[in-house]
């Protein structure tokens, strides 16, 4: 038992050269997309001067549970390495979950629809309210309760504006519109023209001003026109032999235009 407990000792906590093969992602692992060119850039200086800092992983079953270091492990692979430094834990599933979602939100290794994923997972899976994941996270509550709010948005129109760059302002700004088709059209718009937040915002507003209806409105300069048109017709039809007249008053509310067509012709 005393040597068993010394073994243990020798390895919790150290630097170990351990198979990468028996290494599996954490399940809670917030993080969904990895910029490729990053990823070589990083597996380019490891092949050159090594892993510097070394992944943190605990003992599983099956092998070892990463516990932080996704895209270190991940570069490793990329240039085939069968080994790579890792120190094990020796920590519980809630106490692992809750380090690799901290850690990926502190480095900033997500983007702002995956950090705020990982800060919904934090509440949810460990119960935390808003104020305590801004106090661990060191962040504003309003900046947390930002964050959260762009996961109202569709899952499609998410996507979309990761796929455009759309920025975390911008992509919040198509919250004030309530039809998806109007947020997707706004995102083309706004990925089309390059705007920026401001001018994001700018845009925004346009599409929730209501159509104005046009008023027609009439100065005494139509009426005039008007009467004449009228005053034009009586003429022809009294050319015609019929002896039509008309009365043309203006009052305070408009103008009253009488005319009068007797059913019969004139006689000759």
């Amino acid at each position: 038992m005393l040597m068993l407990k010394k073994e243990k000792t020798e390895v919790i906590n150290k630097v170990l050269m351990l198979p990468i093969e028996e290494i599996y992602p954490n399940p809670l692992q917030p993080r969904k997309e990895f910029d490729e060119a990053e990823l070589l850039e990083l597996s380019q200086s490891i092949a050159a001067n090594g892993l510097l800092q070394p992944i943190t992983v605990r003992k599983r079953e099956f092998g070892y549970e990463l516990v932080s270091g996704e895209r270190r492990l991940r570069a490793c692979r990329l240039n085939q390495c069968e080994k790579i430094p890792a120190i094990i834990v020796e920590i519980s599933d809630d106490r692992s979950g809750l380090l690799a979602l901290i850690e990926n939100i502190q480095r900033k290794d997500l983007n702002f629809l995956e950090e705020a994923i990982a800060i919904r997972m934090l509440m949810v899976e460990y119960d935390m309210t808003q104020a305590e994941v801004s106090k661990k996270l060191g962040r504003s509550q309003p900046c947390i309760a930002n964050k959260l709010r762009l996961l109202q948005l569709p899952d499609a129109v998410q996507q979309m504006a990761l796929e455009f760059g759309l920025n975390e302002r911008q992509t919040r700004a198509l919250l004030r519109l309530k039809e998806q088709n109007l947020m997707e059209k706004a995102i083309s718009v706004i990925a089309k023209k390059h705007l920026n937040a401001e001018e994001t915002d700018a845009y925004i507003e346009t599409l929730l001003q209501p159509k104005k209806k046009q008023v027609v409105k009439f100065c005494f300069k139509d009426i005039r026109i008007f009467h004449r048109t009228i005053e034009k017709a009586l003429k022809v039809i009294n050319q015609s032999g019929i002896e039509a007249v008309s009365e043309y008053k203006e009052n305070e509310d408009g103008v009253d235009y009488w005319i009068h067509i007797p059913t019969k012709k004139k006689a000759d």
